[in-house]
């Protein structure tokens, strides 16, 4: 019996477009690939996630690789998020001096409870 092995012919798992394995904004690890769905012009759509919570994707429509979650460690990120988060505290705070009943306050305050400033 021989102990040779055998090579595989199978190739890893590789997206075609999105090349870079670092985040653009603060250079954390790739924790997800994905190639799903093939465009009627041959190309996979892929989706790349960064440990950061950043995600890029290629769409094959326009041959074009677009931004579909913003890294939040870059510093414009940081500062538009202080920013929403001022306007919302802004926002509760002139709701709170209006002069309507308890209710409308509340039903007010509550219409931001689902308001996702995070992205």
């Amino acid at each position: 019996m021989s102990s040779t092995k055998r090579k595989s012919n199978i190739e890893p798992f590789k997206l075609n477009h999105l090349v870079d394995e670092t985040c653009d904004g603060c250079g954390s690890e790739t924790v997800a690939i994905e190639k799903n769905g093939r465009h009627c012009n041959g190309e996979w759509f892929e989706t790349r996630r960064f440990s950061c919570g950043a995600r890029i994707k290629f769409v094959p429509n326009y041959s074009r690789v677009e931004v579909d979650t913003p890294c939040p460690n870059t510093e414009k990120n940081k500062l538009m998020m202080i920013k929403r988060r001022t306007a919302l505290e802004s926002l509760q705070q002139y709701i709170e001096k209006l002069d309507v009943d308890k209710d409308c306050k509340q039903r007010l305050v509550d219409a931001f409870k689902y308001f996702n400033i995070g992205r």
